[in-house]
């Protein structure tokens, strides 16, 4: 979307009569504002998987109550949030995601420990973490297997993938964590930079934004890996650490 969005005339204007709708990550509320200003203004949003298909589904203004938002749960599905022992969390207390509804999903072919781990106790476990309010807006924050949990604090690396390529001469950039030898969390960022970026400027933003961050290394590389859902693909980055650093 986000290269769609790209190819189109600063100066164009709505379009009427189209509705667009994406599914498959988080909408920033930049990319949602670009759509309504170069697009169309009926712009949704949806969240599910390919195991149980749509779970959730809004108009783009529910980024305004909050930028995680990927819609109202939708009817059929139950969707709760709970903690690590599978206990209900109250409304907007961040945890992980669980849903059921009436389709049924058995497992994946062939993939005993993957249904294990996913199907439990009746409720399919996407792998994602989130929030639900009273009235059944779900915000998505993150991927349980992506938080960065540094000395405690824990982190979405999206959001620091989106800060980053905000600031001048960073074309594209991700953010992710390796264990150091102690084996405690250290993060980095990989950047696609041009001939405008200034490092320190960089680390001294991050900085400021997230403290925890001081520490932070980055690693420059010509392109970040990403899959055909265009999601960023971290485990490869940690392999590509070797990457010229600063």
């Amino acid at each position: 979307m986000e290269a769609l969005l790209k190819t189109i005339p600063d100066n164009a204007k709505p379009l009427d009569g189209v509705r667009f709708t994406v599914g498959g990550s988080p909408v920033t509320k930049p990319i949602a504002l670009m759509v309504a200003e170069k697009l169309t203004k009926d712009f949704y949003i949806m969240y599910g998987s390919a195991e149980l298909a749509a779970i959730s589904f809004g108009h783009a203004d529910v980024l305004n109550r909050n930028e995680r938002a990927v819609g109202y749960v939708m009817a059929g599905r139950d969707v709760e949030v709970v903690d690590t022992d599978g206990t209900a969390l109250p409304a907007s207390k961040i945890g992980i995601v669980r849903i059921q509804q009436d389709e049924a999903f058995v497992g994946y072919l062939d993939e005993d420990d993957q249904t294990a781990s996913s199907l439990r106790d009746g409720w399919f476990y996407p792998g994602d973490l989130g929030a639900l309010s009273e009235d059944g807006l779900l915000v998505i924050v993150g991927r349980v297997s992506e938080i960065m949990n540094l000395g405690g604090t824990k982190i979405d690396p999206v959001l620091i993938d989106e800060f980053a390529k905000t600031i001048a001469g960073v074309r594209d950039a991700a953010a992710f964590s390796v264990l150091n030898d102690a084996g405690v969390e250290f993060p980095w960022i990989a950047v696609v930079r041009d001939e405008s970026f200034d490092a320190a400027e960089l680390r001294a933003l991050v900085h400021a934004k997230w403290p925890v961050l001081s520490t932070v290394r980055l690693a420059f590389i010509d392109a970040i890996p990403r899959n055909g859902m265009m999601k960023v693909e971290r485990e490869k980055l940690k392999r590509l650490i070797a990457a010229p650093q600063q």
